[in-house]
């Protein structure tokens, strides 16, 4: 768990223990509580025909042709 912790004299950052976090509320330090942007699939993305690959090359020099 990643938490993001603000401060009004030092700045921002990041804590990763709930002990710890505690531990920062009592010096001044505030939770910060991010939401970022929720990205829903949509279903004609995932239901378009896959990429063709290229053909596998075969070792050493290429053939004249």
């Amino acid at each position: 768990m990643m938490l993001y912790m603000t401060h009004p004299q030092h700045g921002a950052m990041h804590v990763y223990a709930e002990a710890e976090a505690v531990a920062n509320e009592k010096n001044g330090w505030v939770r910060e509580v991010k939401t970022g942007p929720v990205v829903q699939p949509i279903a004609e993305e995932l239901s378009a025909a896959p990429i063709a690959l290229p053909t596998k090359r075969r070792p050493g020099r290429p053939k004249k042709e």
